[in-house]
Formats: C-alpha cells, structure tokens, sequence
C-alpha cells in the first residue's frame, strides 16, 4: 500500500515547482484511503500551491506571497485559531541569505458551530498570505528561490493532514514586475477578504472580571446588525453568538474563559465582525489586538448576584466538595477516626471536629491570601493556582501514594518511634486530624464542584473582606459534617460498629488514593514536559522505589523482628525512600535537543558543523536508558566546547522519513545514535548500548572549533 500512495502522491506537481504531498490521518479519526489513479478522484480533497503576486524583485521592496488553498465542497482547512482541537496551518521557509519573511496572514474565516462551539474555516478558494522582504543588496546574477513547506490540516466528517513543500524561482531587476494574474487576484483578495484596521475614533477594551473577558467597542459610528467576536486565543471559549449588549455608542460581548487553558491570558487577539440584517450583504471586519486588564468589584458576575448569593453558593459548594474524588479518599481517614472515637468522651471528640475544621479555615485562608497578594500585584491567578508548580503537584503525588500505600496494608506507620506520620493522619491525635483539615482541601483545589465555579470566579474580584468571606464560606461548607458528628456524638451511633469491615474499607479507599496519584501524575507530566519530556517517566520509576521501600519497611521493621533486621532494613527502605523521591522530581534538560530533519542534517555538515542524532522512541526501553549517559557534566561540557548540535529523531509515531534515514544507516530498529564529524564523510555510528565514557571516547574525536 505504502509504495502505491508514494506513486500516486509523485503525480502532483505544483505549477512553480513541484510539490511533495504527504497525507496522514489525524489522530483521533478514522483515515480515509487515498484513491488510486485513474479512478477519477486520484486528487486531493484539498490543495495548496505557492504562487508569488511578482515575476522579478528588486532589492529592499518587499512583495507578498501567498498559498493559494482549493477545497473540495464540504472540505475546510482552518483559521490561525481554529476554535476547537484541529491544527492551523503553520510555514517553514527556507530563503537565500538576507531574506526575511512576515507572518502567515488569515483572511476572514466562515463560522460554524460544531459540537456547541464555534469552529473558525476556510473553504473554496482561499489565500493565505506572507510578506517577503529582500535585502537591500543583492548580486545581479542572484538565483532567487523561495522553498516554503505548509502544513495543514483539513477536514469533513474525518480529519486529515498533509505537508507540502513547494519552492518558486524569481529573478531580480531593478524595479518588481508584477505577475500578469497573481498580483490583481492578491490584491482583490486582500482588500475584500482580509480584515481591516480599527478606526482610531473608535476605542476598545478587554477587562478580565472571574472567569468572563468584557470587550467593550465604543463610538460614535458603530455599524448596525449582529456582532460577532472570532477569538484567535484558545483561553478564550469559542462561540458562534456570545453575549453582547449594545446602546449609546458602545458595544460589550461577554467572552467566557477556558478554565483548561494553561499560561496567562495577557492579550485579546481576535476579529471583530459585524453582519447586517441582509444575507446578502458583506460582513466587515475590525482586527484588534488588546492588552487585558484585570477589572474592579463591579464585573459581570458579580453584577447578577448579591454577595449573599455568592456566599449560599460558596457554602453549598464547599459541602458538595466532601463528595468530589478529589477529596472523598482524605475524608474517609476521618470516617475511620470517627468510627473508632465513638465510645470516647464527648468533649474530645467535639475538640477533634474543632481541629479539622481549624484545619480547613487556615488552609483556605493562606490560600485565599496568597491569591489576594499576587492578584495585588497584577498576576492572573486563580483557584488552584498551587498546583501550577510542579514540585507541589510532585509533593502532593508523594503523599497520596504513600497514604494509599498505608490504607493497603504494605506497612503500617506507628509500630515503632518512626511513626511520627500516625500524628499526620486520621488518628486520635490532635495534630493529626489538624492536619488532615489541611490536606482536605490543598487536595480539594482541583475540584470546581457545581456552584462552587461560579462562587470562586465572583471572589477573585472582590474586595479583599468579601473575597475572606466568600473563601471562608467554602472552608466552613467543607468541614460543616464534621463539625456536626463532633458536636451531636448520637449520630456517631448511627455509624457501624468497629470489626473486619474497617480493614476493608480501608483497602477500598486506597484505590481512590492511587487514583488521586496517578491524576497528579498526569498533571505533574503536563508541568514537566516542556523542560524534560522524561520528568513523567522519572516520576513512575521512583514510584515504583518508593514503593519497594515501603514494602521493605512494612515487611521487616516490626516489633516481631531482631533489632538488626529492623535497623538494616529501616535504613534500605530510608534510602529508596529518598532516592525514589530524587529520582522523580522536577529536573531540567541541560542539553538542548533540536527536532531532527534531514535538511538541517545538511545544512549543518554543509557549514562544519558537527551533529549528533539521536533516533529515540518513547516506547524505547533502551532509547530511554541511554538517556542516562546525558546526564554527565563532562558531556554538557563538551557539548559547549565541540560545539555540538544535537537532534532528536522522534519515531515515537511512524515517520517514513526517519524509517528512510535509519535505513541509510543500514538499521531496521532504535536504538541509533550518530555522529557526524566536520571533514568526515562517512559518519561515526555508536553502540546500541551507551554509557557516559562511551559517548565521550566518540565526541572526543570531534576537532576544537576553529578561534574566530
């Protein structure tokens, strides 16, 4: 099938140059097959060609290029932002020396909704254009070709993507010369099909109030009809209509936040459109780019409730919270304290309810504090901003693993003086159930409950004393339970009676911990992953240590065993305890890995440059050990010294190119690690296995730079 679909995409050849077409499903979607020549649709469902709107250039005028997409009916590529999960289309260029290229400009997209969102498309016959500015000098005898490579994705009711490389040759005069057709359909396009410029009487603002952006438009000459608003920022929740209110010379659309969207939200690219009440009348269309300002008491949300309602809303999403699977594991602890405090005397107990919810008040009020002074001094923070920092997440991964480690029976913390922990959790002691107040509601954070959302989204602009007591009112919903069973011990006998069933409620509600982990596992790789892909992996491994020294502490250092065995196998479990926790916490690449690509392969050797390529895959075992050879100083030095430039061969997903690169090489299969030396033709290829010494003894070979 593979050289069939390589023979028939060899056909397409672009008008100026020929174009190298590669399909590939988008993950996700059903493929569609591509169809055999001769069958009368052996031509893509969409196209792109390069084409230049001038046939000559002359030096420091720029002119504009564009890639000119043709859709079948039904088929669509997307705008810069395309509204929901699909790709936009994104160029590489490739110029001679001196030349730079603009941005890929968007002309007005057509909107439809898909699944309750909006989705931003181009269908028919569309230009995406660029600006390519020459350099003021140039040799008369200049060869002028611009290799540009696309790639988009396009869809129907399945998904595709292709990558096009297409290349133009120009030649050079002293004045440009325009193509007869390209530069008056450029031209027309640009000015009816491209947005313009706001008009400076007119005066617009993005003001974040909650979880809601307020655009407001004001002037005097404000189009009439429907507005729309085409965000070309994914923290923003696309919709085909948003709310919008109009009077007096001033427009306000309401555009709600996308809570999933990581990073801050400092500016408001997007169109704004306005469609008259004729169908047949041309939309217009104001570009805008504006800088998002953090807004007063007095915000949308706010503004449809009272502070009472917000506070009910607090309080009854703070006693949902108890139910949330965030939370729910921490709250069986106390269940279990409860059950086993339930013939104790009645003042005790009603102090041990005071204690957690003591617990939960100073937990939300630190939180709530540290909101209100980074939101003082300008950040855009939001509920559960602590576990934006990956060695939060990675503490709080810790500790549910080991919590359901405990609840599982792999070992038992208060045998013996190292059970210091058993004050830390559900116990009878004071401390304990104190902290166990705490640890409800750090892991709480992570949970919008229903009206809870909305609740938090109104405090966030609050007056400092509201904002406590909206904060407040959650902390007290989450511990109100609590408190009740403390100060009414009665309803502690509707609770059953300590016996076997404990043990295994216990083991249950571990289950829920190990999900609780691995959820903060997730997130901690989401965190990581930019700064070193492999923190996730780490991170399971040293689980996995974690847990091994668990198990030896549970398995040997218990009263029933010889002090030796319990001071030896404390301390091995002490140790893989500690190394489990380096082993995954946050660390950063110190070498910088470039995406590898066969022409810059060349275009390196090309300048003596010497390279090193790494072909790895995440399903890798071994690609992953060898990783560990990396990690040593003297490579990091010599990586500076030599300079090296590192590639990393991805062949995690099928890639043909690697497969054809790696077959070269004379391999079927990863590991492959090669290095080019500057003044060596053929290239050095190193074990399969590496160690430190090893990649040393073959960078070694590498001459010094030459002094500049």
């Amino acid at each position: 099938m593979k050289p069939l679909l390589l023979a028939c995409l060899s056909l397409l050849v672009g008008t100026h140059g020929i174009a190298q077409i590669e399909t590939t499903p988008f993950p996700g979607f059903k493929s569609l097959s591509v169809p055999k020549p001769g069958d009368g649709a052996d031509a893509p469902e969409v196209t792109a060609e390069l084409i230049s709107e001038v046939t000559a250039i002359a030096p420091d005028k720029p002119f504009t290029v564009a890639w000119k997409f043709v859709h079948e009916e039904h088929w669509h590529s997307f705008w810069v932002s395309s509204g929901g999960i699909e790709r936009s289309p994104t160029v590489t260029w490739t110029l001679p020396d001196g030349f730079s290229a603009g941005p890929l400009l968007h002309s007005i997209p057509n909107v439809a909704e898909q699944d309750g969102t909006a989705s931003y498309r181009h269908e028919g016959t569309s230009y995406l254009l660029t600006e390519i500015t020459p350099p003021k000098e140039l040799a008369p005898n200049a060869e002028i070709v611009l290799e540009g490579t696309i790639k988009y994705q396009y869809c129907k009711e399945v998904c595709k993507q292709s990558v096009i490389k297409q290349a133009l040759k120009l030649t050079l005069a002293a004045e440009a010369s325009p193509h007869p057709e390209n530069a008056t359909v450029i031209a027309e396009y640009r000015k009816t099909q491209f947005p313009k410029p706001m008009p400076p009487a007119w005066k617009a603002t993005a003001t974040r109030q909650g979880s809601k952006i307020a655009l407001k438009i004001q002037g005097a000459d404000l189009p009439e009809g429907t507005v729309q608003f085409y965000s070309a920022d994914k923290h923003i929740v696309s919709k085909v209509n948003y709310n919008s209110q109009r009077g007096n010379g001033e427009i306000t659309l309401t555009l709600p936040v996308d809570a999933k969207e990581e990073g801050p939200l400092t500016q408001l690219p997007g169109l704004v459109v306005f469609s008259a009440a004729d169908p047949f009348a041309a939309k217009v269309s104001y570009e805008l780019n504006l800088p998002v300002s953090i807004g007063s008491a007095a915000n949308a949300e706010v503004g449809a409730m009272t502070l009472s309602y917000t506070l009910l809303l607090a309080f009854i999403g703070g006693l949902i919270l108890n139910l949330m699977p965030c939370v729910f594991p921490v709250i069986g602890l106390k269940i279990m304290g409860f059950v086993r405090q339930a013939g104790q005397d009645r003042k005790k107990i009603l102090l041990h309810g005071l204690m957690f919810s003591a617990g939960v008040l100073v937990c939300f009020w630190a939180l709530s504090g540290t909101l209100l002074f980074l939101r003082s001094r300008g950040e855009q923070v939001g509920w559960g901003f602590q576990l934006q920092s990956p060695w939060v997440v990675y503490g709080l991964m810790i500790l549910m693993f080991a919590f359901a480690l405990n609840m599982f029976g792999v070992f038992e913390i208060g045998t013996s003086a190292v059970g210091v922990g058993q004050e830390l959790t559900a116990k009878q002691g004071l401390s304990g159930t104190f902290f166990s107040g705490l640890l409800a509601v750090v892991v709480a954070t992570p949970c919008s409950a229903p009206f809870l959302a909305p609740a938090l989204g109104a405090a966030l602009t609050l007056p400092p004393v509201s904002f406590f007591a909206v904060f407040s009112m959650v902390g007290v919903g989450l511990a109100l339970p609590y408190l009740l069973l403390s100060a009414f011990p009665g309803l502690l006998k509707k609770l059953p009676k300590p016996g076997a069933w404990m043990e295994a409620f216990k083991q249950i509600m571990s289950f829920l911990l190990f999900m609780t982990a691995g959820y903060l596992l997730w997130v901690y790789g989401g965190l990581t992953a930019p700064t070193n892909e492999a923190n996730q992996l780490y991170a399971v491994l040293g689980l996995g240590v974690i847990g091994l020294g668990a198990y030896i502490y549970g398995r040997w250092c218990t009263p029933v065993h010889a002090g030796k065995t319990r001071a030896i196998s404390g301390l091995l479990a002490l140790g893989m305890v500690a190394g489990g926790i380096y082993m995954g916490s946050p660390k950063k690449d110190a070498l910088k890995w470039e995406v590898w690509t066969q022409e810059r392969v060349d275009e390196l050797r090309e300048k003596g440059v010497p390279v090193y390529i790494d072909f790895t895959a995440k399903w890798c075992a071994t690609c992953q050990t060898n990783k560990l050879s990396y990690k040593s100083k003297d490579i990091i030095r010599l990586v500076d010294e030599k300079k090296i430039v590192l590639l990393k061969a991805d062949w995690t997903d099928d890639n043909p190119k690697i497969t054809e690169a790696l077959a070269g090489y004379g391999r079927s299969a990863i590991p492959v690690n090669v290095l080019y030396i500057p003044g060596q033709e053929e290239p050095e290829i190193l074990p399969n296995l590496l160690t430190t010494d090893i990649v040393l003894s073959y960078w070694n070979k590498i001459p010094a730079p030459p002094e500049k």
